[in-house]
């Protein structure tokens, strides 16, 4: 159940801050904002389900919870790269092209 901590804010049993009313986290607005350097006008532009309202809260939020939300960032960052760390090592070039020219590859299905 999630209680609301801010306005536009609602917090999970976790802590983990959510925009009311959708399932979009705090902190994957801060993500967008850092990887693009979008004003909020243009974060609300690429996530239309948000208000700018929402969008403007969701950072206001970030800036007085910055080393929480930073701390969720950095763990679910370790929690990726323990995920990509577990797959399979990819193919070379050297190797798909090897794997082509013996015609070791799958084909798709029509």
């Amino acid at each position: 159940m999630r209680k609301t901590a801010a306005p536009h804010i609602e917090l999970d049993e976790r802590g983990i801050a959510y925009i009311d009313g959708t399932q979009t986290k705090v902190l994957t607005v801060i993500r967008n904002k850092h990887a693009s350097r979008d004003t909020p006008e243009q974060l609300r532009a690429n996530m239309p389900h948000l208000s700018i309202s929402q969008v403007y809260a969701a950072l206001a939020f970030y800036h007085d919870h910055r080393e929480e939300i930073d701390r969720q960032i950095v763990l679910l960052d370790d929690r990726a790269e323990q995920i990509l760390a577990g797959q399979p090592a990819h193919f070379s070039r050297e190797q798909l092209t090897e794997r082509r020219a013996h015609g070791r590859h799958r084909t798709a299905v029509r």
